[in-house]
């Protein structure tokens, strides 16, 4: 069951870092791939994304059987509290997960910086690929 709540975390951490890759479009790329490598940034990540793991761990999980029961399956949540929690389904590995994100989120953002910077190197053969294509694909 690890495996479910790292892809949790990952899931959200896409969702805080993907402004991050848009506004890539807008400003200098190197200044977000440094941005990504300062451990201020990386220490802001981890505790937004922590914070946000524990909120979605604390949602009712009483919506979620309803919804299920209108679409009929009349079994679902029979074996669970009526305050049961998100966070009660995933135990034991709720809890370690903002210790796994503290630890992860700043080597996930530093690596990320690294394929960034990567990709900066490559992007104008990329956008020269692009122009060639362009040109060999017809268009009638």
């Amino acid at each position: 069951m690890r495996q479910p709540c790292f892809r949790l975390a990952w899931c959200l951490g896409i969702l805080v870092l993907a402004p991050a890759a848009a506004m890539a479009q807008e400003r200098n790329p190197p200044d977000i791939a440094e941005k990504f490598t300062d451990p201020g940034t990386q220490a802001a990540a981890a505790a937004t994304l922590t914070a946000m793991s524990d909120a979605l761990f604390d949602l009712p999980i009483a919506p979620f059987v309803r919804a299920m029961r209108s679409m009929g399956d009349d079994e679902a949540g029979k074996d669970l509290p009526s305050d049961a929690r998100v966070r009660d389904l995933a135990k034991p590995e709720a809890n370690r997960l903002s210790e796994e994100i503290s630890r992860r989120v700043p080597q996930m953002m530093s690596t990320t910086s690294d394929i960034m910077g990567a990709l900066r190197e490559v992007l104008p053969q990329l956008r020269s690929m692009g122009g060639r294509l362009r040109d060999a694909i017809p268009t009638d």
